[in-house]
């Protein structure tokens, strides 16, 4: 499979489609309080997956720009195999790079990404922590799983927590990822914070054989679940799809539909009709009031 975060960069993530209307019990209307509560969970639920997405996408590719036979999931010998990555070189030029074993055929084998005190990378996001993942074998042979966690890991003022595992799950003719999150969490200074978790599948649909990620098409499907400071909690599924397209500049889900429950209330978010459109935002509407919402 694809170079790991390259083929994970599935990022993904964000949801969400279509016209939406919220229905309380028995088509009562559903006051301003709970309407405002509905809309900022479903934001917070967006903004928690775009970012887990990008910091792990960026991890898993470092680690696979490092050694492409150990941690890369596009197949062994695709073209353009040691292209180098421009999303990432400005986190090259700065985080450090370790393997916990110089022999490096045996697993699991452990790549720690340190970004130090600070270090400047796309979107001059400052990012200082440290990210660590355990490969148990090759990435691109079906059956291997990455577990990843981050450690004192800050982008700018944003703390990120949490446990993602990545298992390569493809068949023949079907390259396929599976990505896991536990315990994640995001928190600002501000005493902002969003606890998530998901389970999602990612079938590539194009850009498989080639590490760079401009070409990649990946459809996303799964379910994920949610809390905010408020005590607000929310699931969701994807009904239709998620799109993935490799060629905006920051990689970004551009079509799909993705169906909340918040509370009693129920709702999707649309994220355009148009998988060739990358204008990093959603259109979130509930019960009849359409907020936009920026992804990036």
């Amino acid at each position: 499979m694809k170079k790991m975060n390259s083929s994970i960069r599935f990022t993904v993530i964000a949801l969400i489609a279509g016209s939406l209307w919220l229905t309380a019990c028995k088509k009562e209307k559903i006051n301003l309080t709970d309407q405002a509560g509905t809309i900022e969970s479903i934001e917070d639920n967006t903004v928690s997956d775009v970012n887990f997405d990008t910091q792990l996408d960026q991890a898993l590719d470092l680690a696979a720009d490092y050694n492409p036979d150990l941690f890369s999931t596009e197949p062994q010998g695709s073209p353009n195999g040691r292209l180098a990555n421009p999303v990432n070189a400005r986190l090259q030029g700065c985080a450090n790079i370790t393997v916990d074993t110089t022999i490096t055929t045996f697993f699991p084998v452990t790549v720690t990404i340190d970004f130090g005190t600070g270090c400047a990378g796309p979107g001059n996001r400052l990012r200082k922590g440290k990210i660590i993942t355990e490969y148990s074998g090759k990435m691109r042979q079906p059956g291997s799983v990455a577990k990843t966690r981050f450690e004192n890991f800050y982008v700018d003022s944003m703390s990120v927590e949490g446990n993602v595992t990545v298992t390569n799950q493809s068949t023949i003719g079907k390259p396929q990822l599976r990505r896991q999150l536990a315990n994640g969490k995001l928190s600002w200074p501000s005493g902002r914070w969003i606890t998530r978790s998901f389970d999602r599948t990612f079938t590539f649909l194009a850009g498989f054989q080639t590490r760079p990620r401009i070409d990649d098409r990946i459809s996303i499907t799964g379910t994920g679940r949610g809390e905010n400071r408020r005590g607000k909690t929310w699931s969701n599924e994807i009904t239709d799809a998620l799109i993935f397209s490799g060629k905006c500049e920051y990689g970004e889900v551009t079509k799909g539909v993705i169906s909340f429950r918040h509370n009693t209330a129920l709702g999707t978010i649309n994220f355009g009709s148009d998988a060739e459109v990358c204008d990093g935002k959603a259109m979130l509407t509930v019960n009849g009031t359409t907020k936009e919402i920026n992804l990036r």
